[in-house]
């Protein structure tokens, strides 16, 4: 009698191992359910009664069902065995692909299972089977899939419309509204923090709300545009002992900043 325990591991783990293990017969599944899908013409026999083709195809259905159906049988046996990562080895192999998926592309910040591809945060999630980008659930696990919907969500924020010189005056309003209230409170130092800049926006941006994430991305989108002088002020970014953002270029160079001043030009000469 067959050890059935010893042909198969109590447990499977690993990309590898599923690419191995069980995508060969996920890829036969997938012929043989195309197959069966082109069998659909039976349907026009009812108007054309060819009967030698008729008899044909449906032989080749019931011959086509029964391997699927034992296929499936056996992938989802070795499904309920199966686990993404199990311990180091799982979780630096799911890593490194992951990383190598994104190398040259976007510089990746963090370890398993979290990490930072500016401006979007990742958590790789494996009790609940999923990964979430910046909140958004996706259920795919395979790394290098993770990473082609990194690389997605940082396309449609590329895509998204950006003003800077709207920006900019968004972010004197809230700077000149802080210097207020500071002014009331006896405090005089001409730089305010980001956060405090951030907390005036996001309470203006509505019910969505407006993420410290987002605040970063586009700070730095606005540096990149060069757009930094507003009615004979200039915008300066600095350090600051609150909490700073990090901004980190597609190359990976990363620039911590975390106060806003708005200097007259004049001061310049």
């Amino acid at each position: 009698m067959e050890d059935r325990d010893s042909a198969v591991p109590a447990t499977l783990s690993g990309v590898a191992t599923f690419e191995q293990r069980i995508g060969p017969a996920l890829e036969r599944v997938g012929r043989i359910a195309e197959r069966i899908g082109r069998l659909r013409r039976v349907a026009r026999q009812t108007k054309v009664m060819n009967l030698l083709e008729l008899r044909r195809d449906l032989e080749e259905m019931v011959r086509s069902g029964q391997e699927l159906l034992t296929l499936a049988d056996g992938v989802l046996k070795q499904l309920q065995q199966y686990r993404v990562a199990q311990g180091t080895f799982d979780a630096d192999e799911w890593q490194g692909r992951f990383r190598a998926a994104l190398h040259g592309k976007r510089a990746v910040e963090g370890e398993f299972p979290d990490y930072r591809i500016f401006p979007l945060e990742v958590r790789v999630d494996l009790s609940q089977e999923q990964v979430e980008i910046n909140r958004r659930i996706t259920r795919a696990l395979h790394p290098e899939a993770v990473a082609a919907q990194v690389l997605k969500h940082l396309e449609r924020l590329n895509a998204e419309r950006f003003h800077p010189g709207q920006f900019l005056k968004a972010l004197a309003a809230a700077y000149d509204l802080v210097q207020a209230e500071n002014h009331v409170k006896g405090i005089r130092a001409p730089s305010v923090s980001l956060r405090r800049i951030w907390e005036v926006l996001s309470l203006r941006s509505g019910p969505r709300g407006y993420s410290w994430n987002q605040f970063g991305y586009d700070i730095y989108r606005l540096r990149q545009s060069g757009e930094l002088v507003l009615d004979g002020r200039q915008a300066r970014f600095g350090a600051s002992r609150n909490r700073t953002l990090v901004l980190v270029s597609p190359s990976g160079r990363r620039e911590v900043v975390g106060s806003l001043e708005f200097v007259p030009i004049a001061q310049e000469h």
